[in-house]
């Protein structure tokens, strides 16, 4: 128990030089939340300390923009795949 207090957790929110998936959600439920894109990095960053988790990279707001447009093409993808096999209601 000593051990474990005395060595804070690393938390990696990339592998090699890609983000993992939950990174990418987490930054765009901040984003979606009203979080600026240029702090999100930083919330991240509070709430690893908050946990005891140390964070080791920061998500610049440039990587922001891309989880926000990755996500809102990902939308319009599944809501075509939804229409396209939605049945007809119609009185035809």
């Amino acid at each position: 128990m000593e051990k474990a207090k005395a060595m804070p957790v690393m938390f990696k929110l990339m592998h090699g030089c890609m983000y993992f998936p939950e990174a990418w959600k987490l930054s765009r439920m901040l984003v979606l939340s009203g979080c600026a894109h240029s702090k999100v990095g930083l919330v991240i960053e509070c709430i690893g300390n908050l946990t005891g988790a140390k964070i080791k990279q920061s998500m610049d707001a440039q990587t922001v923009g891309r989880t926000m447009m990755e996500g809102y093409v990902a939308a319009k993808g599944q809501l075509g795949y939804e229409i396209s096999h939605a049945k007809g209601t119609g009185s035809s």
